[in-house]
C-alpha cells in the first residue's frame, strides 16, 4: 500500500512537471518571443521612403514624372520609422508604395537634395494641362535625319561630345515646328515644311519644353553639338533620359575652377565649358587631361607669339642698318677739294 502512494505521488508529480513544461514551451516562451519580437520590431523598424538624391534638387511647380525616378532625382532610402515625421494620420512623407500618389502632381515649394519628399510639399491635384507649366523655344539641330524631321515628329534630343559619345536630353518630345533647314529656308505657313527645308544638315525647329528641359538643353548646347533621332512612330517607348544636369554642372564647374586656378580664367562665362569633350564619368582624369590640353595650348601660343615678336626685332634692326649706310655715304662723297683750289687764284 505503502510502494502504490509513493508511486501514485510520483506519477502525480510528472503529470504536473510535464503540464508546466508544455505551458512554457507551448505557451509562456512564445508569447515572450513575440512580445520582444514586436518590441524591437518597434525600435527598429524601416520603411522605404522618397528622398531627393540630385545635387540640383527640384524647383517649384516642377510636375512629377517617371523620370526623375528613372533619372535617380528622387529615390526611395530606407529609414527607420521613428526618424520618420508622423502625425495622427500616419507618416507626413510619401512612402515608396505612394509612388503612384506622386505622379502628375506638381511640387509646392523647391526641394533640395537629401530632403524627404513631404507630402504638404506635394500639390493634391494634378496638373490640369501638361502644358501649362510649357513654353516654346527655337532650337537648332546639327542634323535633321535626311529630312525626317517634321512638324508632329517625335524626337529624341540628343547632345553628341564628338568622341563617339552622347547622352538622351530630353527623350521623346514632340516638334511644335520646323523653322528653317541649313540653307535658312523658312517654312510657309499653312504648306508641307518638308518641301521648304532642305534635306542635309542642320535644322532650326520649335519645342514646346518645361523649365527643367530649358535648364538640360542651356547647360548641354555648351557641351556639344544638339542632335535629333527620330521615332518609328508615337507607340514606341520613349528612350533613357541619360544626361544628368547635376552631374555635368558640377563638372563644368570643377574645370573651370581648376583652371582659374592656373591664372588662365578670369570669367565663368563662356571660357568655363572650353574644350569639353570626352568621357563624362570619369571626372579626375577628365579635369586632368582638360587642364593638360589647355596649358599646352597657351604654352604653344607663348611660342607663337614670341616667335612673331623675334620676327618683327629682326626685321626693324636689318632695316635700322640699311639706313645708316646711306648717310655715311653722303659724308664722304662731300665736295671739299674745289673750294680749296679757288683761294690761291683770289690772291
Amino acid at each position: 500500500m505503502k510502494d502504490q502512494k509513493v508511486w501514485l505521488v510520483i506519477g502525480i508529480s510528472c503529470l504536473i512537471f510535464g503540464i508546466m513544461v508544455a505551458y512554457i514551451t507551448k505557451g509562456y516562451l512564445p508569447a515572450k518571443n513575440k512580445e520582444i519580437e514586436a518590441r524591437y520590431a518597434k525600435d527598429y523598424a524601416a520603411v522605404s521612403v522618397f528622398m531627393i538624391a540630385d545635387e540640383a534638387g527640384l524647383y517649384s511647380n516642377t510636375m512629377v514624372t517617371e523620370e526623375l525616378f528613372t533619372q535617380k532625382t528622387i529615390v526611395p532610402v530606407l529609414v527607420p520609422t521613428k526618424f520618420i515625421p508622423t502625425d495622427s494620420s500616419g507618416f507626413l512623407v510619401y512612402t515608396e508604395g505612394e509612388k503612384a500618389d506622386m505622379l502628375q502632381k506638381r511640387t509646392n515649394v523647391e526641394l533640395v537634395k537629401g530632403a524627404f519628399v513631404l507630402k504638404k510639399s506635394i500639390g493634391e491635384s494634378t496638373y490640369p494641362d501638361d502644358l501649362q507649366y510649357k513654353r516654346r523655344k527655337e532650337y537648332t539641330f546639327k542634323n535633321n535625319v535626311a529630312g525626317e524631321v517634321k512638324t508632329g515628329s517625335m524626337i529624341d534630343v540628343l547632345v553628341n561630345y564628338l568622341t563617339g559619345d552622347y547622352d538622351v536630353v530630353i527623350p521623346k518630345i514632340k516638334v511644335e515646328k520646323v523653322v528653317a533647314g541649313v540653307d535658312g529656308t523658312a517654312a510657309v505657313a499653312g504648306e508641307a515644311t518638308t518641301d521648304a527645308i532642305s534635306t542635309l544638315g542642320q535644322i532650326t525647329v520649335i519645342l514646346s519644353v518645361d523649365e527643367m528641359q530649358f535648364r538640360d538643353i542651356e547647360l548641354a548646347e555648351k557641351m556639344g553639338n544638339l542632335q535629333s533621332r527620330v521615332y518609328e512612330d508615337e507607340e514606341q517607348a520613349p528612350s533613357l533620359q541619360t544626361f544628368k544636369y547635376s552631374e555635368m554642372k558640377n563638372l563644368v564647374k570643377q574645370i573651370a575652377d581648376l583652371k582659374n586656378l592656373s591664372g588662365d580664367i578670369d570669367s565663368y562665362s563662356s571660357s568655363a565649358y572650353i574644350g569639353f569633350y570626352g568621357d563624362k564619368w570619369d571626372i579626375k582624369e577628365k579635369l586632368a587631361g582638360e587642364l593638360s590640353k589647355y596649358k599646352e595650348s597657351q604654352r604653344i601660343k607663348r611660342e607663337l607669339e614670341q616667335q612673331k615678336a623675334d620676327a618683327a626685332a629682326a626685321a626693324k634692326k636689318s632695316t635700322t642698318v640699311k639706313t645708316v649706310t646711306p648717310v655715311k655715304s653722303v659724308k664722304t662723297a662731300t665736295p671739299i677739294v674745289p673750294e680749296t683750289q679757288e683761294t690761291p687764284v683770289a690772291q
